[in-house]
């Protein structure tokens, strides 16, 4: 995995048409019950990695691990 800083990824929970930072998507994830599709959309090693910062909650979760993810994520 690549160390070099960059800007951390974004999401996109409609198949890629759009995407937003984790604080933004956070309150339709939530709403729509989204937080164990877009956990199983994760990069194991660096899901793993963001564990190391636990506990925390889904959005802080979520940002450090778009931070540390090389691809953004996209749900549908």
């Amino acid at each position: 995995m690549n160390n070099t800083m960059h800007e951390p990824r974004e999401i996109s929970l409609d198949n890629g048409l759009t995407f937003t930072s984790a604080h933004d998507a956070m309150p339709e994830i939530l709403r729509l019950n989204l937080w164990d599709a877009i956990v199983n959309l994760m990069d194991d090693e660096v899901r793993e990695r963001v564990h190391a910062f636990a506990p925390c909650d889904e959005e802080e979760f979520l940002i450090k691990y778009l931070e540390l993810a090389e691809e953004n994520l996209v749900l549908g």
